[in-house]
């Protein structure tokens, strides 16, 4: 009797330290989620330009509660989303305003425009 009793008390601890473990893996998995997804953001929020083909330099402006800012002027967002290496804007017209990285480079795609630029972000002073 007391060998099944000892043997119920190994189920009851190996049962506990799996949920434990559950718990905490998830809870890490978790934390580590959110923290690579604000290095994400961070990636994107910013001053940047770029030329279209007439040589005119456009300023585009992320700030850190993503609002997009266009030549300063800020621009009806109806919803964004963010991605590892993409934050694309929906604007109230339901047309999609992209920045992009693609290996070391950033690209700014205006889909009113069809077209794609490459940004070059600037250094805060």
């Amino acid at each position: 009797m007391k060998e099944s009793g000892a043997l119920v008390n190994k189920k009851l601890l190996f049962i506990s330290a799996s949920v434990v473990t559950g718990i905490v893996g998830s809870l890490l998995f978790k934390k580590n989620k959110q923290q690579s997804m604000k290095e994400h953001q961070q990636l994107f929020i910013g001053n940047w330009h770029y030329l279209r083909r007439n040589n005119e330099c456009v300023q585009v402006t992320i700030t850190s509660d993503f609002k997009l800012l266009i030549q300063g002027k800020e621009q009806n967002i109806r919803d964004y989303q963010l991605t590892s290496t993409r934050l694309s804007f929906l604007d109230q017209m339901g047309y999609e305003i992209m920045l992009e990285q693609q290996a070391d480079a950033f690209y700014f795609y205006d889909e009113t425009e069809d077209s794609s630029y490459k940004l070059t972000k600037q250094l805060s002073h």
